[in-house]
């Protein structure tokens, strides 16, 4: 397994080995770390079916630290974290993560908010 090089697009390079079998690409999301980004993936795309709002009404999150215990290569994050939006701006409040420590200190939560400083 080989990383794509900064200059290599893989999304040409998957168009260019499955040819007219992949469908057009419509939707262009050139920033894909953006908290703009993540909002659309949760309420446009893959977390949609996921969204869900909190016993108070006041916040939407889409949980998804239940993958956090699903193991991963080495030099690769866990997977999850449960991601809070406001209700009105649709806007990432925080999300909180499922995080490992060492070999002897098991899972603890942590929460992200958008200034990325972590609890």
């Amino acid at each position: 397994f080989t990383k794509f090089k900064a200059d290599e697009d893989p999304v040409a390079y998957v168009m260019a080995a499955v040819g007219d079998i992949y469908p057009d690409i419509r939707d262009s999301w050139l920033d894909k770390r953006s908290d703009e980004s993540l909002t659309r993936l949760c309420f446009f795309g893959l977390g949609a079916h996921r969204m869900e709002s909190t016993s108070d009404r006041q916040l939407f999150v889409v949980r998804t630290n239940a993958l956090a215990d699903l193991p991963v290569r080495e030099g690769f994050e866990r997977y999850g974290g449960d991601a809070y939006f406001d209700t009105q701006t649709w806007r990432v409040v925080k999300i909180v993560r499922k995080e490992w420590g060492g070999q002897f200190e098991g899972a603890r939560m942590r929460t992200y908010t958008p200034s990325e400083t972590p609890d």
